[in-house]
């Protein structure tokens, strides 16, 4: 039996196909990729908004609660006098009701000019301590009130320091008290907790200042490189792992 001719339009009928399947799919594909791409951009616009307005929130609870702390060490300083304050009775009375609060206050010692306690209440062995020549202590003297980043000191473990001038008798003295860097560690990991963002405080020098994690090492250099210091909130785009990420820095967080 002879074989049939091939018919001529069957490869016609394909490239029609071929041609309609092409001018259907192609803007399919370009609207789809076009609504992805605005769909992301438009969740990164929500998601960085969200993480301002946290990082905002954050900054703004932790001036208030160093500014309330350094007002309440001020207090302390203008309402006695030298001679009341090296009552170390009396001092450890006032350390007693400044922790009764939000328990910022660890310790609180009286410094005369020289550099040395004149009376020291806390956990830790300092009255001997020669603060004379620590950083702190020289600018305490010199701005009347000074609020430390985290440091190692005489103790070897990081704290961080705040301190008020006294004035009486014609003769300077400090008054000093070491914050609790847990406390201000948790007022700030408060702001990541429902957004699952890793929230921290940085110094000029890009070291930890608060603790999120064991990742997280007080005075360890940050792994997001060097941040210029700046006003209000920037957003500074990093890989990590290979993947893309966000990183919101607040000026408090470049102290």
């Amino acid at each position: 039996m002879p074989k049939p001719p091939p018919n001529p339009y069957r490869r016609l009928r394909g490239q029609i196909f071929l041609v309609l399947l092409a001018f259907g799919l192609i803007p399919l594909i370009a609207m789809g990729i076009a609504g992805f791409m605005a769909n992301r951009e438009e969740a990164e616009t929500r998601m960085r908004n969200v993480l301002e307005a946290m990082v905002k929130n954050r900054k703004a609870t932790v001036e208030l609660f160093l500014e309330a702390t350094l007002r309440q060490l001020d207090l302390v300083s203008t309402s006695f006098s030298v001679a009341e304050l090296a009552q170390p009775k009396l001092l450890e009375s006032l350390l007693g009701e400044m922790r009764r609060d939000r328990g910022a206050i660890i310790d609180l010692g009286l410094i005369g000019s020289s550099g040395r306690h004149i009376t020291y209440v806390g956990p830790y062995q300092l009255q001997e301590m020669d603060y004379r020549d620590q950083p702190w202590f020289q600018q305490a003297m010199v701005l009347g009130r000074y609020e430390s980043d985290i440091f190692l000191g005489f103790r070897r473990f990081p704290h961080m320091v705040m301190a008020v001038k006294k004035r009486e008798g014609g003769k300077d003295y400090v008054l000093r008290a070491t914050i609790d860097t847990d406390l201000l560690s948790s007022l700030v990991r408060e702001g990541g907790l429902e957004s699952g963002a890793d929230v921290f405080i940085l110094n000029r020098a890009g070291e930890y200042q608060t603790r999120y994690s064991s990742q997280h090492r007080l005075m360890e250099k940050a792994d997001c490189g060097p941040l210029p210091l700046h006003s209000g909130v920037r957003v500074a785009e990093m890989r990590r792992d290979g993947r893309r990420g966000d990183k919101h820095v607040a000026d408090h967080g470049c102290r």
